[in-house]
């Protein structure tokens, strides 16, 4: 009762209705952890190495390109590294619904596909010199048609 109360406090607080989606967190410890893109984007030197959480818009074609991005900033998309990374139960499911979605499609080579995720990666430096991350965990997504 108590956390309907304070959430629906939190619902008044941040505007009641509003075509902006609100994120609430959890607890005190996911919400210092919740890192926006674009500042990992534009501030890199101070997140590679660390775990963060995120949301954002995944996009992939399936072959050539595979990142997140934010649509609050203009800022460059992070691009999806996972080399060398065994993938935990939650992003191997994630990739499964993305061949379900391509086998739906009927796309053999090429596949286009956007989800809004909410998940917990790791920042590192590509080859390239750019902030990439790694998925570590999937904690939950939408298909975007």
């Amino acid at each position: 009762m108590i956390r309907s109360i304070s959430l629906l406090l939190m619902f008044i607080a941040a505007g009641g209705c509003t075509s902006k989606p609100v994120a609430v967190a959890g607890n005190a410890e996911q919400s210092e952890n919740l890192a926006v893109i674009c500042a990992i984007a534009s501030e890199s030197e101070n997140y590679v190495g660390k775990q963060v959480r995120v949301n954002g818009r995944y996009k992939t074609d399936s072959a050539h390109y595979e990142y997140l991005i934010d649509s609050e900033c203009s800022g460059s998309p992070l691009s999806i590294s996972n080399v060398d990374l065994v993938l935990s139960e939650t992003v191997e499911n994630f990739y499964a619904v993305g061949e379900e979605k391509c086998a739906e499609k009927n796309a053999k080579y090429l596949c286009t596909l956007e989800f809004d995720i909410d998940a917990t990666v790791k920042v590192v430096r590509l080859k390239s010199g750019k902030p990439g991350i790694d998925l570590l965990d999937v904690h939950s997504f939408t298909f975007s048609d």
